[in-house]
Parts: structure tokens; sequence; C-alpha cells
């Protein structure tokens, strides 16, 4: 999914293209962060200066902003690699940088592509601080085991998704392993939550004897109580400080709850970052809702930023405007909620007064149709595909556009306008909008679109005209026998 480049095999010389992609977000170190566009940010963590780091997923590099509002690249040169150890963070390789931790100084980096996670102490240099970048590798026909009490930079982790750390311990959700881990003093590794199988189960009893179905999001609050979201069964889960697992809210099932409603009751979507404030109110990221939630002491989730659907983010209420694809949170000093929008390579804040701001991008995203192709910033290449008269089609995931390279290399927008929402059935591809799409088919001079987060298949005829042919928009699995268009359908 973090692919930007479309390469092409040539079959007479065996020499390998670039057809579309490789070109760069722009950064400018020391800028101001305002003007900057982030590459798929995925976490955002404060420390106790201020200071705001920002994991960027897509561009293997992490960012610091600092309380004038200056951006610089603090650890990753962008290369895709695991490398470094022992030398200048800025002048390491991150690969997928997922999950950002801060404590007294020490900035911990979860890199869930090459499932190790790192360390910059406050002299800048980097280190690995666990994992062997062995995780999930199968030997000999058998996987490697995961064993507690082995110190952590020798074990295998299977994709550290994200990190939390309290007293001097790292805690982290393995998104493969299905498991919650932790870092110990000594540096061992022992298991918090989860036996490895993925499914969601095993409320009131131990949470090591329990199932984690996709664990993601994670925090430690005061009492030493550990949260975890799990985006498969849609749940957030806690363990008590004896180690017992509940639910907390998430009935398991895909949908969006009502304002009021009971957090246990509720239904989610794909819930990813969380944060706690200081009167314990917990926030959830929903990243496929386009919401970002609120669930008070009493037990009652509440919206309180977006309206459900993606777009350019307006100032004013965040409850009045769209928040498009949130991930990562965190809160900072004043009592504010920073949350990374992935899609739109952007931060932003909400503050007490639930007025939104923001503080890196541009309300406007940028748009890979630069006359070359192979200039062009491409946000996760997914389907790909040409017709008769040699047209290349390319879905762009995160930039929820669908592009086409003419056989003269003239690349044009076929259809979506950058922002991650369905629209425009009837009328012309080119005016219209697709949520995330990834899959393409060519057909009677159509193309068959399928939409990731629309949870639809979507066909552009050959005049240009575009019309959900299955799906309704909500995820679930209902339909059989029926009307394609009034079927439901889970991320096709």
């Amino acid at each position: 999914m973090s692919t930007k480049k479309l390469l092409a095999l040539s079959d007479s010389r065996n020499v390998i293209t670039t057809i579309i992609g490789g070109g760069k977000a722009p950064f400018k170190d020391r800028g101001l962060a305002q003007e900057a566009i982030l590459e798929g940010p995925s976490a955002v963590a404060v420390d106790e200066e201020d200071n705001i780091y920002i994991a960027g997923f897509l561009a293997n590099r992490v960012f610091k902003i600092d309380t004038k509002g200056r951006i610089s690249a603090f650890a990753g040169t962008g290369e895709k690699i695991t490398s470094g150890d022992g030398g200048p963070a800025v002048d390491a390789g991150l690969n997928g940088p997922s999950a950002i931790a801060v404590d007294g100084g020490l900035v911990y980096i979860a890199e869930q592509l090459s499932d190790r996670i790192r360390v910059v102490d406050t002299n800048g240099v980097i280190n690995t601080f666990a994992g062997n970048g062995r995780g999930g590798l199968v030997v000999d026909g058998k996987r490697e085991p995961i064993k507690d009490g082995v110190h952590a930079t020798k074990a295998p982790l299977e994709q550290p998704a994200g990190l939390a750390i309290r007293d001097g311990e790292l805690y982290f959700t393995e998104f493969a392993g299905n498991r919650v881990r932790k870092v110990n003093k000594d540096g061992t590794l022992s298991t918090v939550a989860g036996t490895g199988e993925r499914t969601s189960a095993g409320d009131g009893g131990p949470a090591t004897e329990a199932s984690l179905q996709g664990p993601t999001g994670i925090l430690v609050d005061h009492r030493g109580r550990v949260y975890v979201s799990e985006v498969f069964s849609a749940r957030i889960r806690r363990i008590d400080e004896k180690g017992r697992i509940t639910t907390v809210a998430g009935l398991g099932k895909s949908g969006q709850p009502a304002d009021g409603d009971r957090a246990r009751g509720a239904r989610l979507r794909w819930p990813h970052g969380l944060a706690l404030d200081e009167e314990d109110n917990l926030y959830v990221a929903d990243f496929a809702a386009n919401r970002v939630y609120a669930i008070g002491r009493d037990g009652l989730i509440n919206t309180i930023a977006g309206t459900g659907k993606g777009g350019p983010l307006k100032a004013g209420r965040a409850t009045t405007g769209p928040i498009e694809n949130p991930l990562g949170l965190a809160i900072d000093s004043s009592g504010g909620l920073l949350i990374t929008l992935f899609n739109q390579g952007s931060l932003v804040r909400i503050d007490p007064k639930g007025r939104v701001e923001h503080l890196v991008g541009q309300p406007s995203k940028r748009r890979a149709t630069q006359a070359s192709p192979g200039e062009a910033y491409l946000k996760g290449v997914g389907g790909v595909t040409s017709d008769v008269k040699g047209n290349i089609y390319v879905a762009e995931v995160f930039g929820n556009t669908v592009h086409r390279v003419t056989p003269s290399a003239r690349m044009t927008t076929f259809t979506g306008s950058g922002f991650a929402r369905s629209s425009g059935d009837s009328n012309g591809a080119s005016d219209a909008e697709v949520n995330h799409p990834v899959g393409l088919w060519p057909h009677n001079g159509g193309l068959f679109v399928a939409e990731a987060d629309g949870h639809r298949i979507r066909f552009i005829d050959e005049d240009g005209v575009i019309t959900t042919i299955a799906g309704t928009g909500e995820p679930g699995f209902l339909g059989d026998g029926g009307r394609g268009a009034d079927a439901l359908m889970a991320h096709p």
C-alpha cells in the first residue's frame, strides 16, 4: 500500500523503467509547518516542552515541529529501509514508521514494515530498541516462535503498530501478531494480552488468554490500565491492573454510533488512534468513519470531530466540517487534541472549545497531475490495468484518484477529486469522487473501479459516465440474489 511508483519491464531488453510516480511531496527543512505536506502521517506525539513529533508512514520519516511552528526532519532520510544504528537519526533509514512515543527526551519509533522499534536518544543518535527484523519469518516450514523473557533486540516482532510508555516500560501492539507486548525495564519482553489468534474473544478473563483482532492504537492510563483498539473487530478493549480484559467500546459490528449511545453497544468502523485527557475522557480516531469520538467516564460516546464524510477541512466547529481519515491522536499541554489526517497529509488541532485549526498542511490537496508522469507524486499505488488503445490506468489509493497515462505519456486524472468520498453517479467521471480505489478492470471500453472504503463497485462507461453497480456504501455482507446496487459489501 505504500508503493509510490509504477514500474514496467521491457520485453526486449529486460530494462525496468518508471511509468508513473517517483515525485516527492514538497518539504522544506526548518520551514513553516503550515506550508508542508506530509506523506501519510500515521501518528503524533508531544514532548514535555510541547514539541510535536509526527510519523510519516509513506514518507519513511519522522518530523518535529517546534513551538514556533517550524518543521524539520527528526529521523529518516526517506529511503524505505532500516539502517543507520549508532549514527545520527536524520541519516538513518526507516521502514514504515507507524507510531511514536516520547519519554524524558527519548523518542521511540515503531517501524511496522521492518518489525522493529527504534529509539532516538537526547544526542539524536538512533538504535534498535526491540525486534530482530525477523517477524513472522518461516524457516523450514516453521514460524519463528514468539517467546517471553528474551531480550527485546533478539526477539521477532510482528508489525508493531502502536506505542505507549509508562514508568520506563514500553508497551506496543503487534498488528500481525494480534498481541500486546511490553519491553520491561531490564530489556526483556513479556506478553500483556493476546494469544496470537486473530479473533476477538476472552472478555472477563486473563488478557494473556484472550484473543485480539488487528490491534493498533494503544495507551496506558495513570492507573496502569491498558487500552487497545482493534481495527478488525471494531472494538476498544481495556486490560485492568489485575490483567483482566474487557470491552469498553464497540459491539463488534461495523457501523456508526448515535451521540449519547452506550459505548459498549455502539458500532464503530475502523478505530485506530487513542488518547486520554486529564478527566479520563477517551478519544478514538475512527479512520473509516471519518470521525473522532469521545467516550466519557459515564460510558457514553459522542462525536467531537467530523461529519462522517471526507472532504477539505473547514475552519470553525470541529463537528460541522469533514475530518478525513483520522489516524493518530495526542493531547498537548493546553488540552488541545492533535489529529493526523492520513490522506490529506496534514495535522490539525481541536482546541478545548471544539474549534479546529491546521497545524501542518493545507486544506487543499496536492494532486498528481504533473505533465510528466515520472515526476508525479503518488500516495500509494493500487490496481493497474490498460485498455485496447494502450492507455494505462493507475489507482492512487490514498490520493483517492484514478489516473490515465496515454501512449504518448500524457497523464490526466480520470476520476476522483482527491478526497475520500463516493459521489457523482450518472455524471462525468472527471467530476466524480472515489473513496480509496484499489482495484481496476477494463470492460467493453469502460472501466470497473473497486472502492475499498466506499464499499462499492463502480463502472465508468466509454462515454465517461460513472455509475454504482454494486454496494450501497454501507459495509456488510448482504444481498445475494438481488440487485447489485442494493447489496452490502465490505472493502472490495
